[in-house]
C-alpha cells in the first residue's frame, strides 16, 4: 500500500508532485476585526487519522492557474497591521489579458486592475484588510479575487529585511483536510498557520500539535463565515505547530509557515517563510527536486500521511516517519530524486 506524502521546498517552491494511484489515501481527518474564538477542547495531543480511499485525480483535476482565489497573509515578525514597515502585495501573470478584482466581503474593500498577456501586474493591498496579527483569534482578513481570465496569483509579504512570497491556488483547487508543515528552528523561531473559508458557515477542526500562543494542545472547533481568518502561532522554543491537522466540511485555503525564522539554525540572519498548504489529496509518492540558483543547499520538508512512511534516495533509505511527522532533508545537488514507500 502506498503511503501519501508531501514536501515543502524552502526557498524554493517549484516541485513536482508524483501522480497518485487508485490505492492511496485521504486522510478523513471592516478593517481588522479580532474576536474570540468559540471552541470545544478534547484531550487528543496526536490523533489517528481516520483514511477513505480516492480516485487517482485526472489531467484536469489540479491546476495553479484560476479564475478564482482566497488568500491571507501571515504575522510577520511582531509587527502590527498598522506598521511602516509592512507592504502586502499581490502579483499576477497570465497567458491572456484579463480584468481583476480583489475584494474583502467582510469589510467592504474593493479595487479592480487587470494583467495583459504574457506580462505580470502588482499592486499593494492595505495591511488592514489583509494581514492577520495575534493567536487563536478570527478575523476579518481574507482576500477574494476573480479574474475574466484564466491568471496565477502570488501573495508578497514584506518588511525591512524580512520577507517572503507563496503561490496562490485556486479555489476549484482548495480541499477540506491538510496537514500543517513548518520549519523546526531551535532560534527565535515562531511557527503560525491560517485558515481561511470560501464559504459561509464553515465547520473548521483544528488539532494543534503543539500549544499555540493562546491554546494548549489539543483539538478544538469553531465556526468560520466566508472571508473570515483563523490564525494560530507559537512562541518560541516550543514544539511548534508543523504536524497540526486542519479538517473543515467544506473548502479552506491555508498557509503555514513562521514569523521569521534562522535556516539553517546557526546563520545569523532570520526571514519570514510562509507557503499555502497544498490539500492531502493532492500529496505523491515520487518528487523531483531542483536546488534554488545561486544557493549551496536548499532545506526540504517531508511530511508523512501514514505511520511507517520510508523516504528513500536510489534505493537508500533516508528516513522513516510517522503520521504528521517531518523529515528535514539538505538538498545540494542540482536536481535529485527522492521516493516514499
Amino acid at each position: 500500500m502506498k503511503r501519501l506524502l508531501y514536501i515543502l521546498l524552502l526557498l524554493l517552491t517549484a516541485v513536482t508532485i508524483g501522480a497518485q494511484s487508485p490505492s492511496q489515501y485521504l486522510i478523513a481527518a471592516q478593517p481588522y476585526i479580532a474576536q474570540d474564538v468559540t471552541d470545544e477542547e478534547k484531550p487528543a495531543p496526536r490523533p489517528i487519522l481516520g483514511v477513505k480511499p480516492v480516485r487517482a485525480p485526472q489531467e484536469d483535476d489540479f491546476s495553479t492557474e484560476g479564475k478564482d482565489f482566497w488568500l491571507t497573509f501571515l504575522q510577520n515578525l511582531d509587527y502590527r497591521p498598522t506598521g511602516q514597515n509592512l507592504k502586502m502585495q499581490l502579483v499576477f501573470s497570465s497567458r491572456y489579458t484579463a480584468n481583476i478584482t480583489v475584494t474583502n466581503p467582510n469589510t467592504g474593500y474593493k479595487t479592480q486592475t487587470s494583467v495583459r498577456a504574457n506580462d505580470v501586474t502588482i499592486i499593494s493591498v492595505p495591511t488592514l484588510e489583509c494581514y492577520n496579527y495575534g493567536s487563536d483569534l478570527i478575523q476579518n482578513t481574507g482576500l477574494h479575487i476573480t479574474a475574466t481570465a484564466p491568471i496565477s496569483v502570488y501573495g508578497s509579504n514584506f518588511s525591512y529585511m524580512t520577507f517572503d512570497v507563496t503561490n496562490v491556488l485556486p479555489t476549484p483547487s482548495l480541499g477540506t483536510d491538510y496537514i500543517v508543515q513548518a520549519y523546526q528552528t531551535k532560534i527565535e523561531g515562531r511557527t503560525e498557520f491560517a485558515v481561511v473559508a470560501t464559504e459561509d458557515n464553515t465547520q473548521v477542526t483544528t488539532v494543534l500539535a503543539s500549544d499555540s500562543r493562546n491554546r494548549k494542545q489539543g483539538t478544538y472547533t469553531f465556526t468560520l463565515n466566508k472571508g473570515q481568518v483563523y490564525q494560530a502561532t507559537a512562541d518560541a522554543g516550543v514544539g511548534g505547530l508543523s504536524g497540526s491537522v486542519v479538517k473543515a466540511d467544506k473548502p479552506v485555503a491555508v498557509f503555514a509557515g513562521d514569523m521569521s525564522l534562522f535556516i539553517p539554525d546557526y546563520k545569523p540572519y532570520s526571514d519570514h517563510v510562509v507557503e499555502q498548504a497544498m490539500p492531502v489529496q493532492t500529496w505523491g509518492s515520487r518528487f523531483v527536486l531542483t536546488k534554488s540558483h545561486g544557493q549551496t543547499a536548499d532545506y526540504v520538508i517531508f511530511t508523512a500521511l501514514k505511520d511507517g512512511t520510508e523516504v528513500t534516495k536510489g534505493g537508500e533509505l533516508l528516513a522513516t516517519i510517522n503520521t504528521c511527522e517531518s523529515y528535514i532533508y539538505r538538498l545540494t545537488e542540482e536536481a535529485e530524486y527522492i521516493e516514499t514507500s
